[in-house]
């Protein structure tokens, strides 16, 4: 496996270490989000990632009706169509920046 660097917790990671997710995402450098379907407790800590100034990026499968969180944040939207795609474009974020 390739080397990458970065270190990625998800929200079970969280609740197993009994911290909030809020504590989480202040020490966090990036919080990446699937946007593809509406989900209210992601629309909040996406909210808390927008006040704390944490990076932010949203994946959206194309075609499906999203969050509306991406159109009220701060934050960049990669839209992919298939898997191989969404891994290509992540990737490439993740290097730009």
């Amino acid at each position: 496996m390739e080397e990458t660097g970065y270190e990625l917790i998800f929200p079970h990671v969280w609740h197993e270490q009994k911290k909030s997710s809020k504590e989480f995402i202040k020490n966090a450098d990036l919080v990446i989000g699937e946007v593809s379907f509406p989900s209210t407790g992601q629309g909040i800590e996406f909210g808390w990632a927008d006040m704390l100034n944490v990076p932010t990026l949203f994946l959206k499968k194309t075609g499906a009706k999203a969050s509306s969180s991406p159109n009220y944040l701060k934050g960049e939207l990669i839209e992919y169509a298939t898997l191989e795609e969404l891994t290509s474009k992540t990737k490439a974020y993740l290097t730009e920046k």
